[in-house]
């Protein structure tokens, strides 16, 4: 087992949770910023415009807001990019959250949508 394998199970879990709670009108998804690839995709991916510290799922929320979720497992820690975006999010208005469990994916997304009067469609415990 790698040492991402707890990560990346959490991510999967998030993403198969938010597919069924999320209203069908408002999209999340993950950009492919992270993993090790060899130098030449490294090259074409940051002429694309890849950004260090792009958090693991982007959300668009009622009325454009936009939302960020960095997921982590066990004592997984945020890189300075990542601190670096969290602030520049948060100082532009958007939602962003570090999430360590599914519970917290849940409650974060209730606190952000309750402004709107949106209710998740599932419950991760229900």
């Amino acid at each position: 087992m790698t040492r991402a394998s707890p990560e990346r199970a959490l991510h999967i879990q998030a993403v198969q949770f938010l597919r069924r709670a999320l209203p069908h009108d408002l999209p999340v998804w993950h950009c492919a910023n992270g993993e090790h690839r060899d130098i030449n995709t490294g090259r074409k991916l940051k002429a694309f415009g890849v950004l260090p510290g792009v958090p693991d799922l982007c959300f668009l929320l009622p009325t454009g807001k936009a939302g960020f979720i960095e997921l982590k497992a066990g004592k997984g820690k945020l890189t300075d990019a990542q601190q670096a975006f969290a602030t520049q999010a948060q100082d532009l208005g958007a939602y962003w959250a570090e999430c360590r469990s599914l519970e917290e994916v849940e409650r974060t997304l209730i606190n952000w949508l309750s402004p709107f009067n949106v209710k998740l469609n599932a419950r991760v415990a229900a």
